[in-house]
């Protein structure tokens, strides 16, 4: 089976992209695909460069901006 497009969060005027059907809406104003986990995270640009493979159980990203 073909691997699912990436989220994709990109700076400036903070974009978010990914593929709307594989989320779902909670009553919290959160969306989640619970069929999925994180399995790598790939971070390039303002001096960082991160790809590593990841347990996606228990994987926290946090993105702060202003």
């Amino acid at each position: 089976m073909p691997a699912d497009e990436p989220i994709t969060i990109k700076g400036g005027s903070v974009t978010i992209e990914y593929n709307e059907g594989d989320f779902e809406a909670e009553p919290d104003g959160k969306y989640c695909c619970k069929k999925k986990t994180i399995r790598r995270i790939e971070i390039t640009g303002g001096g960082v460069s991160l790809n590593e493979k990841v347990d996606g159980n228990d994987c926290v990203i946090k993105v702060y901006y202003s």
